[in-house]
């Protein structure tokens, strides 16, 4: 039903949330929230990616976050830290700014198990913060008050969460009745349900969800700069949703998310944008059946050390428009060379992990690879995709269907054509010098970066059961076959001879590697994303 709250109620809660959540240097405003976002965990460690948003109503320009964390602290990255057990990290110059509503992040690892029960006396630049794991707030906060809200708290979000029952008011005490004259909000007792029809009021609407609500967008076009800031929970992702006809465009990214966990994107299409849908510290996101056509640069991106998601039943062609060489389709991970520039530190690098990757149309005319796996990401699984080669360029050495550099990777079960067909005269390196000459496609290849002690590359890659037809047969004189999977000749990498042998079709190659058997882990792997990945 239509939320509609009356004005001097609203007044009155509004009031008495100014009251209850002022904190003293930032205006009055909600406090800041430190989310605790797991990268790993074992009995003997874990890591933590920390996103701290600023919900106030200033900028920070520099952070000191204190808290207590119940264990030692064995190393840290993108920021300095003093202090044991309550813990002071500081930032660099890379994160200290932080816009109202945006994020950075730092991280660090930890002995023992991580109990988010001990997380205490949080703290930024001396005021009072409130602590999140995964999106969802814990105890630990340092006040009774700073406890009570929720990262997506906005006017008067220190109302109980019982309020969500009340039909007066919005399932987050929102100060608007509706998200603005052209859409509508109604709730239930499964979250609110926005209805959008334009830019201006998707965007109000990305700004207010909370756990379990819902954003549909209508059919129509939807111009602006997207940004996702706000997490769902386990068991309660937000959705965001639309036909192929709701149409995103941009001059910037078509959608991001940033720090923005369990979601589920379905359905729409981003349409033009420098960058398609780009993932920056974000988990468990699940993007289902979207179209992503006509970018720049690369259509999807898993970035920044995010893990733990999803990509199927997607359609994505037209990539590399503004520069061919960065026209990947998929990009998993950070190249080396820019980590420094996106993690922060040339030695930090992006440990993108548990990516699902299938069911997906890729291509034609993917300028780069169809899929890049970058050196650092690690777990990344590959199956059921139709790759379409025709339109790869060959610039920055982009020849092929994909590409890997990162370690445990799995590609089974794909089919990978070229139907133009596609023959690639000359290949460039990121100079623009010629580099090679004369070659057909590949579907698949994997390369070793030396040195990289912290993040091992072009390891445990397995390929079995896949199809290809690269249209060796009807090349031209001179010019080398294609091969189903071609390798750097280091690492560990595997073509295996079961559960399925890989086809290729006349005049295309297998493999310069030796066929072996899968090993038994490997065997047993499904063609469904592994549960870890689930909803």
């Amino acid at each position: 039903m239509k939320i509609t709250i009356k004005h001097q109620r609203l007044r009155q809660l509004v009031l008495v949330a100014a009251a209850t959540i002022g904190v003293q240097g930032f205006a009055a405003a909600a406090p800041v929230t430190i989310d605790f976002q797991m990268k790993s965990t074992s009995s003997s460690s874990f890591t933590t990616d920390v996103v701290i948003k600023n919900n106030t109503t200033s900028a920070i320009s520099s952070w000191n976050l204190t808290f207590k964390l119940g264990t030692t602290v064995k190393s840290f990255y993108s920021s300095t830290m003093t202090g044991s057990d309550p813990y002071t990290f500081t930032n660099v110059s890379s994160n200290g700014s932080i816009a109202v509503g945006a994020t950075k992040s730092f991280g660090f690892t930890g002995n023992g198990t991580f109990d988010s029960s001990k997380l205490a006396n949080c703290t930024i630049n001396g005021q009072a913060c409130t602590i999140l794991v995964s999106g969802v707030p814990v105890g630990g906060s340092s006040s009774s008050a700073a406890s009570s809200v929720a990262a997506s708290s906005v006017a008067a979000s220190s109302v109980a969460a019982s309020s969500r029952a009340s039909s007066s008011v919005a399932a987050s005490s929102r100060a608007s009745s509706s998200v603005a004259a052209s859409s509508s909000s109604s709730s239930s007792t499964t979250g609110t349900t926005y209805n959008v029809t334009n830019g201006s009021t998707l965007t109000t609407a990305l700004g207010k969800v909370v756990a379990g609500d819902t954003i549909i967008m209508a059919s129509g076009t939807y111009s602006g700069a997207f940004v996702i800031t706000r997490s769902g929970a386990k068991n309660k992702p937000i959705t965001l949703q639309g036909p192929s006809g709701a149409v995103m465009t941009s001059s910037g990214y078509g959608l991001r998310l940033t720090g923005a966990s369990y979601w589920k994107l379905t359905g729409f299409t981003v349409n033009g944008a420098s960058k398609g849908i780009v993932l920056d510290t974000s988990h468990h996101v699940l993007i289902d059946g979207v179209t992503v056509k006509n970018i720049e640069a690369e259509a999807i991106h898993f970035r920044t050390s995010s893990h733990d998601n999803v990509l199927t039943n997607s359609t994505i062609t037209n990539t590399g428009t503004g520069d061919a060489r960065y026209g990947e389709a998929v990009y998993v991970g950070t190249a080396e060379s820019n980590w420094k520039s996106i993690m922060g530190s040339d030695s930090t690098p992006d440990l993108a992990k548990n990516t699902c990757i299938s069911k997906n149309n890729i291509g034609p005319n993917i300028t780069a690879e169809g899929i890049d796996v970058k050196e650092g990401s690690s777990y990344t699984y590959v199956f059921g995709n139709t790759f379409d080669l025709a339109g790869v360029s060959g610039a920055n050495s982009g020849d092929s269907g994909m590409d890997m550099k990162g370690q445990y990777i799995y590609v089974f079960g794909n089919t990978v054509k070229n139907t133009k067909p596609t023959y690639l005269a000359e290949v460039l390196d990121n100079n623009g010098a010629v580099k090679a000459t004369k070659i057909v496609p590949d579907a698949f290849q994997s390369h070793f970066i030396d040195n990289l002690a912290n993040a091992p590359s072009g390891t445990n890659i397995w390929v079995w059961g896949n199809t290809a037809d690269l249209k060796s047969a009807g090349k031209p004189s001179g010019y080398a076959a294609g091969m189903m999977f071609r390798t750097d000749g280091k690492g560990s990498n595997n073509y295996c001879s079961t559960p399925g042998t890989n086809s290729v079709a006349s005049g295309d190659s297998g493999s310069d590697l030796s066929a072996v058997s899968c090993s038994t882990a490997v065997a047993n792997i499904v063609t469904t994303c592994p549960a870890v990945l689930t909803q």
